[in-house]
């Protein structure tokens, strides 16, 4: 489950359920929840309560994805992943 923490109030509550097999998340600039599993991305639907893929970058390659990383302005994504090539 991912948690916000509010650092001035130091209030914790709950965001989302990680999808299963993975607990990677990131936060993009407008607040949205993005979140790594396989080969796909999902961004966090509050208003539906579930996870939404938005990606899938098999074809490109990408599989078991480990590692993701927002740039400032939301602009890039930076995604550590195993390349499929190389299995």
């Amino acid at each position: 489950m991912g948690r916000r923490i509010d650092l001035g109030s130091r209030t914790i509550r709950p965001v989302a359920p990680a999808l299963e097999g993975t607990e990677l998340y990131a936060w993009l600039p407008d607040g949205t929840l993005i979140m790594g599993a396989g080969s796909k991305l999902f961004t966090w639907a509050s208003n539906g309560g579930r996870w939404v893929e938005v990606a899938d970058l098999a074809a490109h390659g990408v599989v078991g994805i480990s590692r993701l990383a927002v740039s400032p302005d939301g602009g890039m994504l930076a995604i550590v992943a195993e390349d499929l090539a190389q299995r």
